[in-house]
């Protein structure tokens, strides 16, 4: 029997997952899922993975065995110390991971957040490598934080022509968190990668399918007539090469509206 959207409760073979801040139960189940049959885990269509910490390698462990998998919404949990250094995910592994669903998983939102303060922690800890998702060769839809899409630092930056799959139709690049000054994104370095994307309809090539991006106004500059000005920069880019480009406000701070804010 499949359960629909139900929490786990159990090991019972259930068609939607969702773990959130997983505790010793949830470990265990990782653990059920990559030492039992295969059969336990085909049964999930939907998983959601919310405030995991990477070193728990739950996402890994489970993606191995949920060969059917058609959604996955995964949100990681980066710690700092007061050494400035972080527990950051291995993109490498997670990149190998996502394959595992690479012929089934149609629709994926991977985001982060930061568990602590980024004060006094320094660009040089932040790892460059941005996940692949190339190997996710029938998904739809990507919605991804800049930073996993791009890499942490704009230094180091991956090309998106090199990066996304061939059948992807949306991609919405989300809110990234607050990075320290040396490994924050400018607005001109994003409307560079996304130029070299989409100039000349070049994104065609890669992506034939991709109908619309959506991009977060968190990523432009936060001086309204500036994040304005950038907005129809790239909006003008879009369209001009056959693309639709919507705005997201998600994790906006919208200053003149706010009247309960006292200084």
């Amino acid at each position: 029997m499949i359960y629909e959207n139900i929490e786990v409760h159990g090991y019972l073979p259930r068609s939607c997952v969702r773990i959130f801040s997983p505790n010793t139960k949830h470990l265990e189940l990782a653990r059920t899922l990559s030492t039992s049959s295969a059969s336990v885990g085909q049964y999930i269509k939907t998983l959601e993975l919310k405030g995991v910490e990477p070193e728990q390698a739950i996402a890994e462990q489970i993606l191995e065995h949920t060969t059917s998998l058609k959604t996955f919404v995964y949100q990681f949990e980066v710690q700092c110390n007061y050494d400035g250094l972080g527990t950051w995910p291995n993109a490498q592994t997670l990149t190998r991971a996502l394959a595992n669903v690479g012929q089934t998983l149609e629709h994926l939102e991977v985001t982060h957040q930061f568990q602590s303060d980024l004060f006094g922690l320094m660009g040089p800890f932040f790892p460059p490598r941005a996940l692949i998702f190339k190997e996710l060769v029938v998904l739809k839809s990507l919605s991804v934080t800049l930073s996993l899409l791009l890499g942490w630092r704009p230094d180091s930056t991956t090309r998106l022509a090199e990066t996304l799959p061939s059948g992807l139709v949306r991609l919405s690049i989300e809110y990234s968190p607050q990075m320290p000054e040396d490994c924050q994104w400018q607005a001109e370095d994003v409307l560079r990668v996304l130029e070299e994307f989409v100039a000349g309809k070049r994104w065609m090539k890669t992506t034939p399918h991709l109908d619309s991006i959506t991009l977060n106004d968190t990523i432009w500059s936060p001086d309204k007539g500036q994040q304005e000005k950038t907005r129809k920069a790239a909006k003008d880019m879009f369209e001009q090469n056959g693309l639709q480009c919507f705005a997201s406000r998600v994790g906006v701070w919208d200053w003149e509206d706010d009247d309960d804010l006292y200084i």
